[in-house]
């Protein structure tokens, strides 16, 4: 009775287990084209582009003319 206890008890805990390893395998952080090519670094500090209302909105009012930014992620799982 014990191993089967046992058994039962480590099945769950590695079933409970993988289930949160594969939710943890994928992510996507895409709010601009210009952020991916940086890493995303110094986003809210950046004013280059229209994608710039993502992270920081008040840095629309540093753009100096009217865009429009777009663009394409292709994922293949």
């Amino acid at each position: 009775m014990k191993k089967v206890m046992l058994k039962t008890t480590i099945s769950l805990a590695v079933a409970m287990a993988s289930t949160q390893i594969f939710a943890s395998g994928f992510a996507l952080n895409e709010q601009s084209i210009s952020g991916m090519g940086t890493g995303f670094a110094g986003r809210s500090s950046a004013a280059d582009d229209a994608s710039t209302i993502a992270g920081n909105p008040a840095g629309m009012s540093r753009l100096k003319r009217e865009q429009v930014t777009g663009g394409v992620a292709f994922i293949d799982a």
